[in-house]
């Protein structure tokens, strides 16, 4: 997986975000490795109809550490869309 983030950096998507058509549901950390809070949120803002949720932990994978918080604010954006 970071190995294709490493093949990625340096890419700038930035302006096809704004081309996403579909509701989009972002989950990051605070202790991301791959990205900062601000990166995630700067990239979620261009996102038409996205929303980004932050778990605090540094964890790798939220879905895993903290199932029920993700599993919560999952389920709330899929029933609102």
């Amino acid at each position: 997986m970071l190995s294709v983030f490493s093949s990625l950096r340096g890419a700038n998507v930035r302006s096809d975000l704004r081309k996403i058509q579909c509701p989009t549901f972002m989950i990051t950390t605070t202790g991301n490795l791959l990205g900062t809070v601000d990166g995630f949120k700067t990239a979620q803002e261009a996102i038409p109809q996205s929303e980004l949720h932050v778990v605090q932990t540094d964890s790798f994978h939220p879905a895993a550490s903290h199932p029920d918080e993700c599993a919560e604010h999952v389920a709330r954006f899929i029933a609102a869309h």
